[in-house]
């Protein structure tokens, strides 16, 4: 039976200026197909987040595997990814407005 289990590709970090702004990358080696993404901006009032989910083979080369759709002010978009990841996943958030917020970019994911 597959477990659920999560990473934070941004972790509550409190984002200023445009960006965009590169969180860290995580494996998926071990992960199922299902994989969802979720944003959580909050002390956001007139900002927008615009985060796309990018994947690599080896670290370097990174390619767009999802978009999360834009978040604005205090709030939360969820995505799920049904494209087959590569094995490493980080996500790019673009700030705008008055450019200040913060921003959690989750991945939720089955295991093997």
């Amino acid at each position: 039976m597959a477990s659920v289990s999560d990473r934070k590709l941004v972790d509550d970090e409190t984002l200023s200026g445009a960006g965009p702004h590169v969180g860290s990358a995580v494996s998926t080696e071990q992960w199922m197909d299902e994989l969802i993404a979720v944003c959580t901006c909050t002390n956001a009032a007139g900002n927008t987040a615009d985060v796309t989910v990018q994947h690599s083979p080896d670290g370097t080369n990174w390619h767009t595997l999802a978009t999360i759709p834009t978040v604005t002010g205090n709030d939360q978009e969820i995505v799920a990814i049904t494209a087959a990841s590569l094995p490493r996943v980080r996500a790019s958030t673009t700030l705008g407005g008055a450019q200040l917020a913060d921003v959690t970019v989750q991945l939720f994911f089955s295991k093997k």
